[in-house]
């Protein structure tokens, strides 16, 4: 055993859990990782310019390269600012390991400058919240923290490292790789009452969730709805969980999702939920299922009868369930030709009702752009192979309705609704993946909470795409306001940049967008400026009258 600094030990322990990318926003906690992380031949470290936003682009990468995002924040006033996106990274499943500093051990509870109860503040929040006793525990806290946030339900640990034991000397050699636990198969005695259940269902549909996709279960999950002839809806913000062009899909839970797809669950009779919590956003307010029997399959067991007592559980992975479960129904209860077509004929008719969209009841104001002509466009001039970023916010509804996700990584939303997630996100991806084109669709609003990121992607050279639907106000809150409070619009009109020149002061290319026409042209000119190396803002500018797809102000 030999003696080192203890921030030695950290950077080998993080290069030992596989991971190339580090995040942060610099703080005097732990300048001396910094530092370790300057000589570092494998690992870059990206320093952000607010902890929000540089912990989203850590949550994000974390999701596409399937490793853990690691974050460094300081003290309290880090660690709060990075509160937003640890909780993203908890609804949205997202391995996440927050390192922050803390006060010296010498100092702890006196009270110290910027000193924080990180357990007290971050428990309901993450997997784990741990600080370090002492510096000889370090390297086997962080191990521990990687695996933890890799296994099962991926999820955000946070770890507190005071400053005084980073500095310290401790016995070290070499950091052990993360230990995962197995993702459990599922029980055969669970899959055949599933199966009992599937045949004795008339109309079943299939209910997807992120888990399925951190299991990348597309194939399995293709093969059990054409097994079984289901319908295939996805949770809440996870759109791209089933292939969207499958014949077989109806829609999105959540906002934008139709009156028409919530009408179809009248007739459904078994659900079967693989890979999501039944929370309230994918299960209409908790309404849908009442009183129908649930197969309800996730990894984590928790999740299990968390709001609906399922007639069947089963602790699996979801890939491995589809499997099974598309295998058992095909040997052991096969539909009849005539039980298939009828199926076929009934989810025919139901997507064909879902898929109706509203009429235009308002051209555009001049000088902006149809907000269903933004949708077509992008749709229109992405390769085949891309990923997206999207904000939360109305003018996202435009996309649930309208917009066909291919597979299963070609979306990343917030099932936190957070906003001024998009764009660091989407920074997250593209380092995950230098080879795709990848565009974050953001609200001018939420654009504005993590717009620092443009300067962090412009000095990193991470060549996002950034596709602003300018339309200068908080428009979430409008529609409250025009359907409930007589179209009085306290606090949600904006006032916005020019964010076209916004962008090439950052360094970035940057359009404005204010007619149909320049849509198509912007929009290849972004994909070679991104596939150039630079970033890009297209400011898109959206009449404001426009709330969501159904209501014109």
């Amino acid at each position: 055993m030999t003696r080192v600094p203890a921030y030695r030990a950290v950077v080998d322990s993080i290069r030992a859990a596989g991971v190339r990318k580090v995040f942060c926003v610099p703080g005097e906690s732990f300048v001396g990782v910094m530092d370790e992380l300057w000589e570092d031949p494998e690992i870059a470290l990206i320093s952000g310019r607010h902890e929000t936003g540089a912990a989203l682009a850590a949550a994000a990468y974390a999701r596409v390269a399937r490793v853990p995002g690691v974050m460094f924040a300081t003290r309290a006033v880090g660690a709060t600012n990075m509160a937003n996106a640890i909780y993203s990274a908890y609804e949205d499943g997202a391995p996440l390991v927050a390192v922050i500093g803390q006060v010296n051990t010498t100092t702890r509870n006196r009270p110290a400058n910027q000193e924080l109860d990180l357990s007290a503040a971050f428990t309901t929040m993450t997997k784990w919240t741990v600080e370090a006793p002492t510096a000889e525990r370090i390297p086997e806290i962080l191990t521990r923290a990687f695996g933890i946030a890799m296994s099962g339900r991926p999820g955000p640990v946070v770890v507190g490292l005071p400053a005084d034991l980073l500095d310290s000397d401790i016995e070290f050699n070499s950091a052990n790789g993360m230990a995962v636990a197995s993702r459990p198969h599922p029980n055969p005695h669970e899959v055949a009452r599933a199966v009992q259940l599937l045949r004795a269902a008339k109309r079943p549909l299939l209910l997807v969730g992120g888990g399925a996709e951190w299991a990348q279960a597309e194939a399995d999950l293709v093969a059990l709805a054409e097994a079984c002839a289901m319908p295939v809806v996805t949770a809440f913000r996870r759109v791209a969980a089933f292939p969207n062009r499958h014949p077989q899909y109806i829609g999105c839970m959540g906002p934008g999702s139709t009156a028409a797809l919530h009408k179809g669950f009248a007739d459904v009779d078994l659900t079967v939920a693989i890979g999501l919590r039944l929370d309230e956003g994918s299960t209409s307010g908790f309404s849908l299922m009442d009183g129908r029997p649930v197969i309800h399959a996730d990894v984590e067991p928790r999740l299990l009868s968390n709001s609906y007592p399922p007639t069947v559980s089963i602790c699996a992975d979801p890939a491995a369930f589809a499997r099974a479960l598309a295998d058992a129904a095909r040997d052991g209860a096969p539909l009849s030709p005539d039980e298939k077509n009828e199926r076929l004929a009934w989810i025919r008719a139901w997507k064909s009702k879902a898929d109706e969209r509203p009429q235009t009841k308002a051209p555009p104001a001049d000088g902006t752009v149809d907000p269903s002509s933004v949708v077509e466009a992008i749709q229109s001039v992405l390769p085949a192979d891309f990923a997206m970023a999207g904000d939360t916010g109305n003018f996202f509804i435009w996309f649930i309705q309208q917009f066909r996700w291919p597979k299963q990584g070609s979306f990343y939303g917030p099932a936190s609704s957070t906003m001024g997630y998009a764009l660091p996100t989407a920074m997250g991806i593209k380092l995950a993946r230098p080879d795709l084109p990848v565009v974050a669709i953001t609200g001018d609003g939420g654009l504005m909470m993590t717009i620092g990121e443009l300067e962090t992607a412009v000095r990193y050279e991470i060549p996002v795409i950034a596709l602003v639907w300018s339309n200068a106000q908080y428009g979430t809150i409008r529609g409250y306001q025009v359907r409930r409070y007589r179209r009085r619009y306290p606090g949600t009109k904006l006032t916005n940049p020019d964010f076209a020149k916004v962008a090439k002061l950052f360094g970035a290319h940057g359009e404005t967008v204010t007619s149909d026409d320049q849509l198509p042209g912007a929009l290849r000119r972004a994909l070679d400026e991104s596939a150039g190396g630079r970033p890009v803002v297209v400011d898109v500018r959206v009449d404001g009258g426009w709330i969501d797809p159904g209501l014109y102000d």
